[in-house]
């Protein structure tokens, strides 16, 4: 049986860069989401979607919506992605620096608000954030 065609097709490293860099790039700043359809209690989907959830856009890094994943990549190569917290503080979701208490002591818990990460810088930034993205899920995908 060929998992080369179909939702639920493997891609090679190639391909998932090409295929994948932008979708995760766009779930990490919050303009596409993951949908799991027909998992069920006894097993879960063969394929991952991602689909888009806000309809601005980055300007030069466009995609096609909705995007399919095999479940035994996407667990392998993105997801550990998504959960580098890294990933999405390059581009200024987790703030920086420490925070305070409730009563404006410093606290060792890091201040949580958005910062001026990357996604408030230039286009070119962007453009060298994504490419890196690219590298990585490459990386990912060729040591699997």
């Amino acid at each position: 049986m060929s998992h080369r065609t179909g939702k639920d097709a493997i891609r090679t490293p190639e391909e998932i860069r090409r295929d994948l860099t932008l979708p995760v790039y766009y779930i990490l700043i919050g303009q596409a989401s993951v949908s799991f359809p027909f998992s069920s209690t006894s097993g879960p989907s063969q394929f991952v979607t991602i689909v888009r959830v806000r309809p601005d856009r980055d300007d030069g890094h466009e995609v096609e919506f909705p995007v399919f994943v095999n479940y035994l990549q996407w667990n392998d190569i993105v997801v550990p992605i998504l959960q580098d917290p890294r990933w999405s503080n390059y581009l200024g979701y987790m703030g920086g620096g420490p925070g305070v208490t409730d009563d404006g002591y410093p606290s060792s818990i890091p201040n949580q608000s958005v910062g001026r990460g990357l996604y408030a810088c230039n286009k070119g930034l962007r453009s060298q954030y994504i490419q890196l993205l690219g590298n990585e899920l490459e990386s990912r995908a060729s040591s699997t």
